[in-house]
């Protein structure tokens, strides 16, 4: 004869009357089983969880304090004015919990909605100006081959996304290349660039 379990018993009080606690039911045995017989199948105690839902302190709706009155703009063009807030009183129990900004922002100069005034309109591009090449200096030798040199000048720096001053500022060349009589003429070479 196969063994069997008895009814489960009432679920037992909460452990807990709020905030979420632990209950319980057994059952026993209400017959054994005998030698060629099955024990019962299952446990003879189970557990929950209980009174999860409800709260230990009563409902409370969260409250934010007053908004702080807006600050100077960050930039005379451009800029950004702020604010704040803090809570006055936190959500608790079944009442509604904080939810919304704390700190906020505006863009001021313009304000939003509003056209951007003349002092804050963006410049125009202006590429950069180089001035005229200044006259070639004088040779560095008479005969047996020299170098003379000529340079220039930045006269306007590029403003926003005008053209960039990316040509050569100053240049060298021979000159003198006649034989002075004396040993063979000898080819010039660069030595390395010095750091910008």
């Amino acid at each position: 004869i196969d063994g069997h379990f008895g009814p489960w018993s009432a679920w037992a009080p909460c452990s807990a009357t709020c905030g979420g606690g632990t209950t319980f039911r057994m059952r026993k045995i209400a017959l054994m089983a005998n030698d060629c017989g099955k024990e019962p199948d299952g446990e003879d105690r189970e557990e929950k969880f209980c009174n999860l839902d409800v709260h230990c302190s009563p409902p409370k709706d969260c409250a934010f304090g007053v908004w702080t009155t807006w600050s100077e703009c960050s930039a005379t063009c451009n800029g950004v004015k702020r604010r704040a807030r803090t809570i006055s009183e936190h959500g608790r129990g079944g009442g509604a919990f904080c939810t919304g900004a704390l700190r906020e922002t505006v863009p001021c100069h313009p304000s939003e909605g509003h056209a951007i005034s003349q002092e804050c309109m963006p410049e125009p591009d202006v590429d950069c100006v180089l001035s005229d090449w200044e006259p070639w200096s004088a040779c560095s030798a008479t005969c047996g081959g020299g170098e003379h040199m000529r340079s220039r000048s930045i006269v306007q720096h590029p403003v926003n996304n005008g053209k960039a001053c990316n040509q050569s500022l100053s240049e060298v060349r021979e000159c003198a290349r006649t034989s002075c009589g004396g040993p063979n003429a000898v080819d010039c070479s660069f030595g390395d660039w010095q750091e910008w």
